[in-house]
């Protein structure tokens, strides 16, 4: 093969592996897969315990988003199989730009759930803030589908600020994840939340600053979790918005179709606008992937 092809395959497998894991543990356990191939006993029975190491890393002021959107089960009860991933995709590749913008990473989608953590791998002093509005900047996207297309769908996001052990786990399927006590407790931020608002800790509210006004989240009286950990909550003011009952009901608005076209299908059209790319797209097409003058293309 010529050097460009190889250059060209070689760009692509780092992608590709960019795609599952982040790259400061990517390029780690690249170097030690390279080492294993070239040493002497490599082609030896080797125990599959041992296939790779454990790369945990512990990180301290860190914090933790979760969001959920509301009435997508039911909505998704609507939809063929393909139009559900077609939605997902568009939805989540959203989501992917916002968490991009606001310095935060994905770290996994459980269904219709997201999360993220802002703080890795690098600190950042910001992290609370960061997450904050991502989750407004993800309510505000919801918003606007609903509004263009009349499905009563919305965003409960709950944020969290402490401390993560993350790492990869699994021998031939790999996961990247995080874990910890405060893990847990930003899940259960979201699920003790309010639709179409951001529901935070007294930790993060601390961290914030000052950063935005809040008003009491009375996430005890929604989930046991909270309650029996007596943690305090607060939800989020919009600064763009006017400030509303936080328990206050969203009515989504007619759609624009009279209610002849099926839900999904008015989800499906106007999420196409929003333009995500699709999952692995581009790996096969070398013009992607080089410039004019047919160097690889690294940006």
């Amino acid at each position: 093969k010529s050097p460009i092809k190889l250059e060209f395959e070689k760009h692509q497998q780092e992608r590709l592996l960019l795609s599952l894991l982040p790259a400061h543990i990517a390029r780690v356990m690249k170097a030690e897969i390279i080492q294993r191939l070239q040493g002497p006993n490599f082609g030896r029975t080797e125990s599959t315990n041992n296939f790779h190491n454990l790369y945990v890393q512990r990180h301290t002021n860190v914090s933790i988003l979760y969001a959920d959107i509301v009435g997508f089960t039911r909505l998704a009860s609507d939809c063929s199989p393909g139009e559900l991933v077609h939605m997902l995709n568009e939805l989540f590749g959203k989501f992917d730009q916002i968490a991009k913008e606001n310095e935060c990473m994905r770290i996994k989608i459980l269904g219709d759930c997201y999360y993220c953590v802002s703080g890795l791998p690098e600190s950042l002093p910001h992290h609370a803030r960061n997450c904050v509005k991502m989750g407004l900047d993800m309510c505000e996207a919801i918003k606007k589908v609903r509004d263009a297309t009349g499905v009563d769908i919305n965003m409960r996001v709950g944020v969290h600020s402490g401390n993560v052990l993350c790492g990869v786990i699994g021998l031939r399927k790999w996961q990247y994840d995080v874990w910890s006590h405060d893990v847990t407790l930003a899940n259960h931020m979201e699920a003790g939340g309010v639709p179409g608002r951001v529901h935070i800790s007294s930790v993060t509210l601390e961290h914030l600053k000052g950063s935005y006004k809040v008003e009491p989240g009375d996430g005890l009286s929604r989930d046991s979790y909270l309650k029996e950990n007596g943690v305090i909550t607060y939800l989020v003011i919009n600064p763009k918005t006017e400030r509303h009952s936080p328990l206050l009901g969203v009515r989504s608005r007619p759609s624009l179709d009279g209610g002849k076209m099926r839900a999904s299908v008015r989800m499906t059209r106007y999420l196409e606008s929003w333009g995500a790319a699709k999952p692995f797209a581009n790996l096969h097409h070398r013009d992607s992937m080089t410039t004019d003058n047919g160097k690889i293309n690294t940006t």
